[in-house]
């Protein structure tokens, strides 16, 4: 009880002791110190001192020089020169190194132990003394490396205690009090460094703040321009031995520590404590609220592999010593995996046609009052299909689609794929330049367009969908595409750059598209609202029309119409929604609109912000998912069911069949759970490359380390992975 019991530090003083008799001959003595009082260093001073006066009663102890004195020294110091030292320290220093950004100041701790072996306590203190470093410096060397890996920094900055005993001042060693000090030590793990090499670096950073460890924290945050630097803290306790266990110099007198309860606290939501002997004692520490006990032990298992290979292997390179074994690379990769389904030789056009077989008498589009059912859909798409090819369309070739959303829009994308060709989209409402760059960079054989907006390509040959129709041989055979064959080409939208051409085989989006009917119920009748030249709209278009449910064409320009958006959801009972959050969110603000019959809200694109996700809650009984996929991945790769209580919010999901996640460090090394790593995606959705663009393909499209012969994208998102298997979006 006495071990929990507060010190009320205004009124009593900062040690206490409790005799407890057990018999006349037996007596126990509990001694509780608060930290202000005796640090580690003291204590091994303070139990001596004791024992001493024990033995020996009413003999005066030697002299020793006060804590005041301590206090004076430091006052009288001319801090000059450890100032500019400081700041060199911090010169360059670009952000802090935090592993949990986002914590509060205040909540409950607990620690996580584990001894080395006599046998490799030995190897590392063996290895250290050959490389001509201290224990004291792998270890930092060790955490630095790991924070590295956790964080994806290359500079990186923790805390780490000292004594704060400068053997400047006479009769240091022999003071009560609280000496020790908090200082930053930065570390530069950089790839192209040898462990010997990062060795040494640590090893001659850590004499260097020694000799000037006096300084406070509070002083170099501020030197620094840091309210906080670091949120981690390593502890080396090389304290002095203290009185041996056993006899204590009186035969009266025997000294039993039934365990140790010592240790210097930290309020950080992480450190590390090493502490040196015949087996070496890891003790991680870490904030309950904010990692779990498995996390725990993985941050331990990382750091003593990341020792061992450290000292192990002196001239490897930093840059290929990772964070997991193999075991735990495997285990990363089966989560990550949408697990495999057979998706056989299909194509987008073969998915609808098969829809039209199952129901032909069913609507497939409406676009105001007319209405084209599935049989009159594979007709129409068929006949202009016919004409392409008597055009001169040939398998593998591009054609642009220039037309507004509508029923002459999806008959001309059908007939494209049908004639085995590649499917452009351009939207006739998007700026002539982006137009023309377009068309100049895919360099389509063919415009299939109308007369209202033929003017926007004139330098290339166009088919009119209201223009005169030749005379056709109604039963020219039309082969399917393979899903081999290349299907549609979208540019990107050039926000990060130069717009850039982006081609994807049938077969990686038919993968795409059944995987909406596993993740997802039947949309029954949805809305398309993605333009065209957005690889979205093949999300909207064939996950309707591969499933035999209607798809409603509003007129272009009805995204900025919210009140219209939401009377046309009533009219036609609209059962799925896809867009950003930004137009769901101006739906949702409208008074009196009745959105109750939308079953499944799919929100895409960018963040979703804890407001709108609280709105849809308050008055929607639809799902919401938030979808992440690139444009290189097909459409879409991944979701996750998004809930209000903020541990969702940014979370993608897990990825859908046949694709798979890789969160990976700069060196393509697997990160561990709860690890910021860049997100690759790999699988049968990726697209074939860049159109044109060989270096930028070379680039972002890189084997797989991890499935040879095959590719991964480099997304430029960073993620991490949590236990459950669910991938969370951290930013770019």
């Amino acid at each position: 009880a006495d071990r929990h019991a507060r010190f009320d530090l205004e009124n009593d003083p900062p040690i206490r002791a409790t005799l407890i008799r057990e018999n006349n001959r037996k007596h126990d003595i509990a001694i509780t110190t608060h930290h202000i009082a005796i640090d580690g260093w003291s204590l091994p001073v303070f139990l001596d001192e004791l024992f001493t006066l024990y033995d020996a009663p009413g003999e005066e102890l030697p002299h020793v020089t006060p804590y005041a004195e301590y206090i004076r020294w430091t006052a009288s110091r001319p801090e000059t020169g450890s100032t500019g030292f400081w700041r060199d320290q911090f010169e360059g220093l670009e952000e802090p190194t935090l592993v949990a950004p986002d914590a509060t100041d205040h909540a409950a701790g607990t620690v996580l132990s584990r001894r080395l072996d006599r046998d490799a306590t030995i190897r590392l203190s063996n290895r250290a003394r050959n490389l001509g470093v201290t224990l004291n410096a792998l270890i930092q060397s060790a955490w630095a490396l790991y924070l590295s890996r956790r964080t994806g920094q290359r500079d990186i900055i923790f805390g780490t205690t000292v004594s704060g005993r400068s053997a400047d001042l006479p009769g240091v060693e022999r003071m009560v009090g609280l000496f020790i000090n908090t200082l930053p030590l930065r570390l530069r793990p950089d790839p192209s460094l040898s462990a010997s090499e990062f060795l040494r670096q640590a090893h001659d950073s850590l004499s260097a703040i020694l000799e000037h460890q006096h300084v406070p924290l509070s002083t170099l945050q501020r030197i620094a321009g840091h309210d906080r630097l670091f949120d981690t803290l390593t502890v080396f306790e090389n304290y002095p031995a203290g009185p041996a266990d056993g006899d204590a110099g009186d035969a009266t007198l025997t000294v039993e520590r039934h365990s140790q309860h010592g240790g210097d606290a930290t309020h950080y939501p992480m450190g590390l404590a090493a502490v040196p002997g015949e087996t070496l004692k890891l003790t991680l520490s870490y904030r309950s609220d904010l990692f779990g006990t498995k996390e725990a032990r993985r941050v331990l298992d990382n750091v003593e592999a990341i020792l061992f290979a450290l000292a192990d292997h002196a001239d490897m390179k930093l840059g290929r010593i990772g964070l997991m074994d193999t075991t735990e690379t495997d285990e990363m990769l089966d989560i990550l995996h949408g697990g495999d389904r057979s998706r056989e030789d299909r194509s987008l056009p073969g998915l609808v046609r098969d829809a039209a077989r199952r129901v032909p008498g069913a609507t497939a589009l409406i676009c105001g009052e007319t209405r084209l059912d599935y049989a009159g859909l594979e007709r129409d798409s068929a006949a202009l299909a016919r004409r392409l090819v008597g055009a001169g369309v040939r398998r593998g070739q591009i054609v642009a689609m220039l037309l507004p959303r509508g029923i002459p829009a999806i008959t001309a994308l059908l007939a494209i794929m049908r004639a085995r060709a590649v499917y452009l989209p351009l939207d006739p409402a998007y700026p002539q330049d982006r137009i023309t760059s377009v068309l100049a960079d895919a360099a389509p054989v063919l415009v299939v367009t109308d007369r209202q907006n033929a003017a926007l390509a004139p330098h290339h040959p166009h088919l009119l969908m209201d223009g005169e129709a030749p005379v056709s041989a109604a039963n020219d055979p039309l082969i399917l595409p393979r899903a081999s064959d290349p299907a549609y080409l979208i540019y990107t939208s050039g926000s990060t750059g130069r717009p850039k051409g982006v081609p994807l085989s049938h077969g990686a989006a038919v993968n795409a598209i059944l995987s909406r009917a596993e993740r997802y119920p039947l949309p029954e009748v949805s809305l398309l609202l993605p333009s065209l030249a957005f690889d979205a709209s093949l999300g909207v278009i064939f996950g309707a029309l591969a499933s035999g449910s209607a798809l409603i064409l509003p007129e272009p320009g009805i995204e900025k119409q919210p009140v219209e958006l939401a009377r046309l959801i009533e009219r036609h009972g609209i059962r799925e929604w896809i867009s950003g959050p930004g137009l769901w969110r101006a739906v949702l603000d409208e008074d009196g609109a009745d959105l109750s019959s939308l079953r499944t809200v799919v929100l895409g694109g960018e963040a979703i912000p804890a407001s709108l996700v609280a709105a849809h809650e308050q008055s929607m009984t639809a799902a919401l998912w938030n979808e992440y996929g690139p444009t290189e991945a097909a459409i879409w790769c991944a979701s996750a069911l998004v809930i209000k209580d903020g541990t969702r919010l940014n979370l993608i999901g897990r990825p859908i069949s046949n694709m798979q996640f890789l969160i990976l460090d700069a060196s393509l090394h697997p990160v561990p759970v709860g690890v910021v790593g860049e997100l690759y995606i790999a699988g049968a959705g990726l697209a074939q490359g860049y159109l044109n663009r060989p270096d930028l393909t070379a680039e972002r499209f890189l084997a797989n380390p991890f499935s040879p012969g095959q590719r991964m994208y480099r997304s430029g998102d960073l993620a991490r992975w949590r236990e459950d298997g669910q991938v969370e979006f951290i930013g770019r």
